[in-house]
C-alpha cells in the first residue's frame, strides 16, 4: 500500500515527528508539505489570503502526487481544499483517484439559514469523495453520520494527538516573578465567563488569542492580558511558565479545545477545562484534568482557587495528565492510530 500525505505545516516535514512515526510504520508513504499560514487577526483575512492559499497548496500537491511513482493508493489530507483539489486533478489528468482521507473534520451548524444551505451543498459533496472522514469526537461521528446521510464507515473516530516540542531550555521560560493562569485559542472560546471569573479572582491571567471577536467580551481588569500576536517557541514558553491552564468552552456540540489541552498535559501543567461531550473523552474529572459545568462561574471560580491554592492537587493533575499524553494523545499513537484505519480499509 502506498500512502501520500498533505501536510501544511512545514515546508519539509520529512524530519517532523510526524514522520518520524510514519517511518515505524510498515506503509509505503511519501510526505507532501509546505507552511501554510493561516495566523490572521480578523476573518476577513482568512478568506481572502489563507483560504486561496490552502486551495493552491492542494492543487500543487495533488499534480505532484498523482505524477509520483508508485502512485498513491490513498491520500491522506488536512484540509477539505485537499480532497476537493485531488479529486478535480485527477479528473482533468486522467488519472484513477486514490481513496482519500480528510483528518479532523468539524463541522458547525450556527450560520444564517441561506450560509447554511450552501455550506451544507458545498460539504455534502467533500464528504461524497472522501472514502474516510476522521474526527475527534464519538458524537461528531454519529452527528456527522446522520446529517450527512452516509455510510457507518465514512467518518471514524480516531483521538487527536501531537507533538509537543518543549522550550530549549528553563533559562528562556519566562521571567516573571509572580505565577499566572493562562488560556489560549481562538475557536468555542467563554473568554468572557473567564475574564469574569479572574476579575473577582484578582489572579493574574493571560489569553493567548488572535482573534479580536474571541476576546471582545472579557473584561478590562489590571491582572488580564491579552497576547494576540504570540505563536509558535513565544507561546510555548508561555505555557510552560504558567501555574495553570484554563480552556473554557462556549459550544458542545463540537470539537474544541483538545489542542491546547493536550499541550498543557505534555507540559506537565495542571489543567481546568469545560465538561462537554467532546472534552470528556480526553479527560477523567480529578484525575487528568477538573471538569466544570458550561457556563458555570461558580465551578469555575471553585476550580481555579482550588488548583491555585493546592500544591499537591495541582502537581496530581500535572502527573497524572502527562501520563495520559504519553499513553492516549503522543505523535507515536496518533499516528498509528491512522495507520491502523488504512491498513484496515
Amino acid at each position: 500500500m502506498n500512502v501520500h500525505f498533505f501536510i501544511t505545516f512545514a515546508k519539509d516535514a520529512n524530519d517532523s515527528p510526524f514522520a518520524q512515526e510514519l517511518n515505524k510504520q510498515s506503509i509505503n508513504c511519501r510526505i507532501f508539505s509546505d507552511l501554510v499560514s493561516l495566523r490572521y487577526s480578523r476573518r476577513v483575512w482568512l478568506y481572502l489570503i489563507g483560504w486561496p492559499r490552502m486551495m493552491l497548496f492542494g492543487f500543487r500537491q495533488s499534480v505532484r502526487s498523482l505524477f509520483t511513482e508508485p502512485r498513491p493508493d490513498w491520500v491522506v489530507a488536512q484540509s477539505h481544499f485537499d480532497i476537493l483539489a485531488m479529486s478535480i486533478v485527477s479528473l482533468l489528468l486522467f488519472r484513477k483517484r486514490p481513496k482519500l482521507m480528510l483528518l479532523g473534520f468539524i463541522y458547525t451548524r450556527r450560520q444564517q439559514q441561506w450560509i447554511a444551505k450552501i455550506k451544507r451543498c458545498y460539504f455534502s459533496i467533500i464528504v461524497g469523495l472522501a472514502h474516510r472522514v476522521v474526527c475527534h469526537s464519538v458524537l461528531e461521528v454519529e452527528d456527522n453520520r446522520r446529517f450527512f446521510n452516509s455510510p457507518d464507515s465514512k467518518f471514524i473516530f480516531i483521538p487527536y494527538g501531537l507533538h509537543v516540542y518543549a522550550p530549549r531550555s528553563s533559562a528562556q521560560l519566562q521571567p516573571d516573578s509572580e505565577p499566572y493562569a493562562l488560556s489560549a485559542g481562538r475557536s468555542g472560546r467563554d473568554y468572557a465567563l473567564l475574564g469574569r471569573v479572574f476579575a473577582e479572582l484578582g489572579y493574574p491571567l493571560r489569553i493567548v488569542c488572535d482573534s479580536d471577536q474571541a476576546v471582545k467580551e472579557v473584561e478590562s481588569a489590571e491582572n488580564i492580558r491579552i497576547l494576540n500576536s504570540c505563536y509558535g517557541e513565544d507561546y510555548l514558553k508561555q505555557l510552560a511558565a504558567a501555574k495553570l491552564v484554563i480552556v473554557p468552552i462556549a459550544v458542545d456540540d463540537i470539537s474544541a479545545g483538545q489542542m491546547v489541552f493536550l499541550q498543557a498535559m505534555a507540559l506537565r501543567k495542571p489543567v481546568i477545562i469545560t465538561d462537554t461531550p467532546t472534552t470528556r473523552l480526553y479527560a477523567e474529572h480529578g484525575k487528568t484534568a477538573l471538569l466544570v459545568e458550561k457556563g458555570s462561574f461558580t465551578e469555575l471560580k471553585l476550580a481555579v482557587e482550588a488548583v491555585w491554592g493546592d500544591v499537591e492537587l495541582a502537581a496530581r493533575l500535572a502527573e497524572t495528565g502527562y501520563r495520559h499524553f504519553c499513553d492516549q494523545h503522543s505523535m507515536a499513537v496518533f499516528v498509528k492510530n491512522i495507520c491502523d484505519v488504512l491498513k484496515a480499509s
